[in-house]
């Protein structure tokens, strides 16, 4: 029923951001066996001393995204390494080596249409089905261009619920607003 509640929210915030209209929202049950696509098991073996800081803009380099994560980056006393989502479009099992390889994930994630980018929604539910040793703690730096980053609140419980149902623990985040 939480779950109904937040994406009842989060249409409702994407139709009055383009000045829609709702007719109505319904929920069709999946059945459990054959309701998630079907991957490839992936096991990797986990460093809980490893850290990835993971630019989820399709932009790379040139991303806002990317600038945060470059900003907290010599803060971080534990071997890291910086990576871009763009880089491995089309290619998610090896992107879920090396994420899986990590103790520690630090999405940098832009506000698209009050949620995650599809890409960053894909790379997320390949990184389900990726057998690992010990829990993740996963951490979010998400920024937009609107000043005040109230919006950034489905963002945010999009990734805190993929903790959950992962397993994975939600250390929480950050939410920057102002843009560039």
């Amino acid at each position: 029923d939480s779950d109904k509640t937040k994406a009842r929210s989060y249409v409702e915030a994407v139709c009055r951001n383009f000045h829609g209209i709702i007719k109505d929202v319904i929920f069709e049950e999946c059945e459990k066996p054959g309701c998630k696509l079907s991957h490839n098991k992936i096991s990797v073996k986990s460093n809980p001393e490893k850290i990835i800081l993971l630019n989820c803009s399709l932009r790379g380099n040139n991303s806002n995204s990317k600038k945060f994560l470059d900003r907290i980056a010599p803060n971080i006393k534990a071997n890291s390494e910086s990576v871009n989502l763009s880089s491995y479009i089309n290619r998610y099992d090896e992107l879920s080596e090396i994420l899986g390889s990590a103790g520690t994930i630090v999405l940098g994630i832009p506000l698209y249409v009050d949620g995650i980018p599809s890409e960053c929604l894909r790379m997320m539910e390949r990184l389900e089905h990726c057998d690992t040793e010990g829990a993740k703690h996963i951490y979010v730096v998400s920024n937009m261009g609107f000043y005040e980053c109230t919006q950034l609140g489905n963002l945010m419980s999009m990734v805190r619920s993929w903790c959950k149902h992962c397993g994975y623990i939600h250390g929480g985040g950050v939410a920057i607003g102002g843009g560039e």
